[in-house]
């Protein structure tokens, strides 16, 4: 989902359970995976869209729990925010000789690493909410 802040800021929310599962030949794929419909492509790739259409300045804000809340719910409970310049990739690297050799993923924002902190949370319910274009205070 995508809403608008300000004329500045656009911001993203992507939500679902974590999961780690094959995209292409990358066997090791992080997905928010949502309750209604799958996302077709792994949150890193989502994410390096978004940065690339709306600036790498970023707020990153989540919540993790054991099943899918509202966000008023969410907010009863402190988030975990993020804050600083966005590094977001998701290309798999081929050989014309041997084929698929690996998948670059990344996702770290403000100099955390956030597919690491998500994946440590497989099967569980995520909600990520990014700001973009907002300059940390």
């Amino acid at each position: 989902m995508v809403g608008v802040v300000s004329n500045e800021q656009v911001e993203r929310t992507y939500s679902g359970t974590i999961t780690i599962r094959s995209f292409g030949d990358d066997d090791d794929a992080l997905y928010l995976d949502p309750t209604k419909g799958v996302y077709t492509e792994p949150l890193a790739g989502q994410v390096a869209e978004d940065v690339e259409e709306y600036g790498n300045t970023v707020t990153v804000s989540y919540w993790i729990t054991d099943e899918p809340r509202t966000m008023d719910e969410l907010v009863e409970n402190d988030a975990l925010q993020l804050a600083g310049s966005a590094d977001a990739d998701y290309h798999q690297r081929y050989s014309e000789i041997t084929g698929y050799l690996y998948t670059d993923a990344e996702l770290v924002i403000g100099g955390h690493d956030l597919l690491a902190e998500l994946e440590s949370h497989v099967g569980r319910w995520c909600l990520l909410r990014v700001r973009f274009g907002e300059r940390p205070a």
